[in-house]
């Protein structure tokens, strides 16, 4: 197969929505159908819909702008009028908007609706763990057994996107996660959600709204997540996604762009990208620590030169493998240290400021003498040093170390 440009994974992300199909819904069908407006309709808060309607029913939700914190208990479809038309907004702003607590299994199904918090509220510090459930301010927060199903819903302007936790499973498709002051989406337990066609993007200004770190992605414990056709974008200060304890990732058909970071994998995490970018990071593209693994297909990293970026930076115990893989104009292409593990096969590094690196003298000045690190592979295109724009270019360092025999093409 072959590599991927730009424009041609451009066109494959613009194309994805129609081959990938996504998975059946977990919302619920059939019941009686509620109304909800100022006028004319059974109600005029969802909330008193909520607590009226039986298991199974439909709430239609009319245009407007609804000043209420959800909670819900029970099987039900809410069916809003489009994210722009039907707009909820919490009375109680560090309250979850919508809150399905974690007592109870039951399954949720949102279409055409917008949780929206306050612009340009100071961050607080990220809610987590069992005293914070029901009580922290994010968009929609989901635990225990429930099974939540969102389609055309937009969050904006809230600490937290989405907050899944315990065992909760999430069917995510054509959705804007926007401006999220600490994160776009927070999993832990054994959550186990699924992204489509669906965007995490900020453009807030830390000048006016600092915090430590932001994430596209967080995720703890033993969290799962698949996402296809979903790009996590950023102007300031973010990770797009972080993992931590055993979670697992799988990134296909994505685009994850102008972050400060890419991914950070920590500890025991593991993650699968395919067919996807990883673009104009300020930082690392892709960095694993600990024993974390991540494999690494069909894919582009470009561009994450600003200030000396790297592409992918693999150290302590982890391991890493690259195939068929694109690594263009990046400060530095692979930097490998301690006894982590690199395999190589049939990628091509090109006109990066330096090629693969190994963490020793004399690439850095203060590194060991010697390396321990494990490289493995062959058939990679990578050039021979040369001057290039006043910038001296290195393939290999320390050219004198024993690369595996194939390992350049």
């Amino acid at each position: 197969m072959k590599h991927w440009g730009l424009r041609t994974l451009a066109f494959v992300i613009g194309l994805v929505s129609g081959i990938v199909p996504f998975p059946q819904t977990l919302g619920v069908q059939g019941g009686r159908t509620w109304t909800v407006c100022t006028q004319g309709c059974d109600f005029a808060t969802i909330q008193q819909a909520i607590e009226a309607a039986h298991p199974g029913d439909e709430i239609k939700i009319e245009a407007g702008v609804y000043t209420e914190n959800l909670v819900i208990r029970k099987d039900l479809s809410l069916l809003g009028a489009g994210p722009k038309q039907t707009v909820v907004k919490a009375i109680d702003p560090d309250k979850p908007i919508l809150h399905v607590p974690g007592d109870s299994k039951v399954r949720i199904s949102i279409h055409g609706m917008a949780f929206v918090g306050i612009p340009h509220s100071t961050a607080s510090a990220p809610c987590s763990g069992l005293e914070y459930h029901g009580q922290c301010p994010v968009g929609i927060e989901v635990g225990g057994e429930a099974a939540l199903t969102l389609r055309w819903v937009r969050l904006e302007d809230l600490q937290g996107g989405i907050w899944g936790h315990d065992n909760s499973i999430a069917r995510i498709s054509f959705t804007e996660i926007r401006d999220p002051r600490w994160y776009g989406l927070l999993l832990e337990g054994t959550a186990d959600f699924t992204i489509v066609d669906s965007a995490i993007n900020s453009n807030l200004n830390p000048g006016s709204d600092y915090t430590p770190e932001r994430y596209g992605v967080l995720m703890r414990e033993d969290a799962r997540l698949r996402m296809v056709g979903t790009s996590i974008m950023s102007n300031y200060n973010f990770v797009a996604i972080k993992l931590e304890g055993r979670t697992q990732a799988t990134l296909e058909f994505g685009q994850i762009e102008r972050n400060r970071e890419g991914i950070r994998l920590h500890d025991d995490a593991r993650v699968t990208i395919l067919h996807s970018a990883i673009v104009a990071h300020s930082g690392t593209g892709i960095y694993a620590q600990d024993r974390a693994q991540f494999v690494l297909n069909y894919s582009l990293l470009a561009l994450n030169s600003h200030g000396g970026g790297i592409a992918i930076r693999v150290v302590n115990e982890s391991k890493a493998s690259l195939y068929k893989t694109d690594l263009i104009l990046n400060g530095a292409g692979i930097v490998v240290a301690d006894s982590a593990t690199i395999i190589l096969n049939y990628n091509r590094l090109l006109r990066n400021l330096w090629g693969v690196l190994l963490y020793v003298k004399p690439c850095f000045i203060f590194a060991p003498e010697q390396a321990k690190v494990t490289i493995l592979g062959q058939g990679n295109e990578i050039p021979g040093p040369n001057q290039e724009d006043g910038n001296m270019i290195v393939d290999l360092c320390p050219a004198d170390y024993p690369w595996p025999p194939g390992f350049r093409k």
